[in-house]
């Protein structure tokens, strides 16, 4: 078969990327996007108003780039999918990569396989680069706090384990409104969508919700773990930590909602309960040891790093928790 009549095979895939100021780390993964054996791909970066090198490297890689006057990385996506021309849209970030040439070939699959799948979905992996911490991570799948609260609804080798009454075959998960604890798959991280779906314009600004309203609706989310979506977590100490104090404190003070990590009372996680920063690292090593199905962590040198690291996020949770209700209340502005 020649490579004409090939490539009508394939169909059309994009990519919708929000970035800001990332020229440290978005031409790694352009060039891992561009190195795929692929014949259609197009990728849509949605800048907000970079100042450094970004649109440089963009025009070097082929993307099209849309304004995002907001900035926010959300908006950002949804800028990038609405403009994207492809049949499937792939959600990623600058920090994001694919771990191998075959990528697109293998998260398509479910979707040309099952006209009923919506979304697919695979798991984070470290890059050969990437130092034990980042390492460590990855193999968590999230940060310390929220897998403490989240346990093996957050990383999706574990689901089965969560769901053990639901119908979670040939890697797609298929559940349905009485799903109380939603697992924990993100709108970004190399998730792909079909680009006739349309996203309830209420989720935007949120990166967990619009999986959540999938599954509460019933429809078909596959799982493909062979293969693997690189995120490098630390971009950086201040940007880290910044990061974390959000996520952290938002967690903390109202509770996660079982489908963000972000402030909501609509979905209570029943793993929740209140915790100090002592107690959290304790209840999270020992979930580590003995609850956690299949925790890979366990068994690898990286979980060397679990204890100081719940530890540190549980103080950071405190401290955020006690300056936004209370020093925050009393430096703030009287509204004339």
């Amino acid at each position: 078969m020649d490579n004409a009549s090939t490539a009508q095979r394939w169909p059309r895939v994009s990519f919708a990327m929000p970035v800001l100021n990332a020229g440290a780390l978005l031409e790694d993964a352009l060039k891992t996007i561009r190195a795929q054996d692929y014949p259609d791909v197009e990728i849509v970066v949605a800048d907000g108003m970079s100042t450094d090198n970004t649109r440089a490297i963009c025009r070097k890689y082929n993307c099209v780039i849309v304004d995002n006057l907001r900035v926010e990385a959300e908006i950002g996506v949804e800028l990038a999918r609405q403009r994207a021309t492809g049949e499937f849209v792939f959600v990623m970030a600058a920090d994001n990569g694919c771990p191998h040439p075959h990528w697109i070939k293998q998260m398509i699959a479910p979707f040309l396989d099952d006209p009923e799948v919506l979304g697919v979905y695979t798991k984070m992996v470290p890059a050969p680069e990437d130092n034990s911490v980042n390492t460590y991570l990855c193999e968590l799948h999230v940060d310390p706090f929220t897998w403490f609260v989240f346990g093996n609804t957050a990383h999706p080798d574990h689901f089965g384990c969560a769901y053990p009454s639901l119908p979670i075959k040939a890697a797609t998960l298929s559940t349905n409104s009485t799903v109380r604890r939603f697992p924990l798959i993100a709108w970004a991280q190399g998730f792909g969508v079909r680009k006739s779906y349309q996203r309830d314009p209420a989720t935007i600004g949120d990166d967990i919700l619009p999986i959540i309203l999938m599954i509460e609706q019933g429809k078909r989310l596959a799982y493909v773990p062979k293969a693997g979506v690189y995120h490098h977590h630390l971009t950086g100490s201040k940007a880290s930590s910044k990061n974390t104090a959000r996520g952290c404190s938002g967690t903390f003070i109202a509770g996660p909602s079982g489908c963000t990590i972000e402030p909501s009372t609509s979905r209570p996680n029943e793993n929740y309960a209140p915790i100090c920063g002592s107690s959290m690292a304790a209840r999270s090593w020992d979930r580590c040891c003995m609850h956690s199905c299949g925790f890979s962590v366990q068994e690898s040198f990286f979980w060397l790093w679990h204890f100081p690291a719940t530890v540190c996020l549980a103080y950071i949770t405190v401290f955020e928790s006690v300056f936004r209700f209370y020093f925050a209340k009393i430096f703030k502005p009287a509204k004339n």
